[in-house]
């Protein structure tokens, strides 16, 4: 049996929704698992209801995610300003990235993805 890939979603609302929406409907749930949403304001989640009924954890911020939890992959869908930090963080805890365009707001910061 293949694992099932577990996904921490940072950022809910705007094209987090995208992602959430094709989560929740598109894809073969058989391959992977929605371990916790990031957002401080998960009211801008089109899908907040749906999640919330599926049990999906809350997280205020990426820092409380990976205190108590990990993830295989980190999508990144948040203000252009946080992508460097989180996208780092989330590497740093052992988790494969997929960060929104543009992936920072400078090269100084995209450079410290790399």
């Amino acid at each position: 049996m293949v694992k099932k890939v577990s996904i921490v979603l940072v950022g809910a609302g705007g094209y987090g929704n995208i992602y959430i929406s094709e989560l929740l409907n598109n894809i073969d749930k058989d391959k992977f698992t929605i371990v916790g949403v990031v957002d401080p304001n998960p009211q801008g989640c089109k899908y907040l209801k749906e999640l919330k009924e599926l049990k999906i954890p809350f997280f205020e911020d990426i820092e409380e995610f990976y205190a108590y939890n990990n993830a295989d992959l980190a999508v990144i869908s948040t203000p252009i300003q946080y992508h460097a930090t989180q996208s780092c963080y989330a590497m740093m805890h052992g988790s494969n990235v997929l960060c929104e365009k543009p992936v920072s707001a400078t090269i100084q910061d995209a450079l410290k993805m790399a």
